[in-house]
């Protein structure tokens, strides 16, 4: 079959007046890498510290940004392969209220469209979220920095180092206020 010529990014919300859709989109590479590559597998548990991090970055963000009248609509998207059981635990341990949002065994290009969309890209130890990186105008975290000219933060130490939290929030920021202005044609300034 043909691709069409447009896709929608139809998984993400709609942004609205006075608001901002904040789509974090993070790749769980699971099915295949059980029986074929064991040593790039990473557990469940192995997100929980780091997801909270980044939802914690992000709330100071939605809290400033009120401060400014406008409302941040934050939502994660677990884009992965396998059963959704295998995912159940993953809104409850994240303390959150944001949705969770499930994309799994989905149609590969609709998936890296989206994880290029993403406002925030989560990657995990594979070709095709890096791929997604190399795209993708968000701000990029990943499990170990393999591209020394620009590589994205490391997601697993985020919870663990004060320094790598100021970095996201500051390209966060950057980031948000550049699709504010591209939205609008009005600036914030942070």
């Amino acid at each position: 079959t043909a691709r069409p010529a447009q896709r929608s990014l139809d998984w993400f919300q709609p942004a609205r007046a006075g608001t901002m859709p904040l789509e974090i989109a993070v790749h769980m590479r699971r099915g295949d890498l059980r029986s074929v590559d064991p040593g790039r597998f990473i557990q469940m548990d192995s997100y929980k510290h780091p997801l909270r991090a980044l939802i914690a970055e992000a709330e100071g963000l939605r809290a400033t940004w009120a401060q400014l009248g406008r409302l941040l609509l934050p939502q994660l998207h677990v884009m992965s392969e396998g059963l959704a059981a295998d995912f159940a635990a993953l809104p409850r341990w994240l303390n959150s209220t944001w949705p969770v949002r499930l994309h799994l065994d989905s149609d590969p290009l609709a998936t890296i469209d989206h994880l290029i969309g993403a406002d925030v890209l989560v990657g995990s130890i594979s070709s095709y979220s890096n791929t997604a990186m190399m795209y993708s105008a968000g701000v990029h975290l990943q499990v170990c920095c393999a591209n020394e000219f620009d590589p994205p933060l490391p997601w697993r130490d985020l919870h663990k180092q004060p320094a790598l939290q100021r970095e996201f929030r500051c390209q966060l920021s950057a980031h948000l206020e550049y699709k504010w202005r591209q939205k609008s044609g009005t600036s914030l300034r942070f």
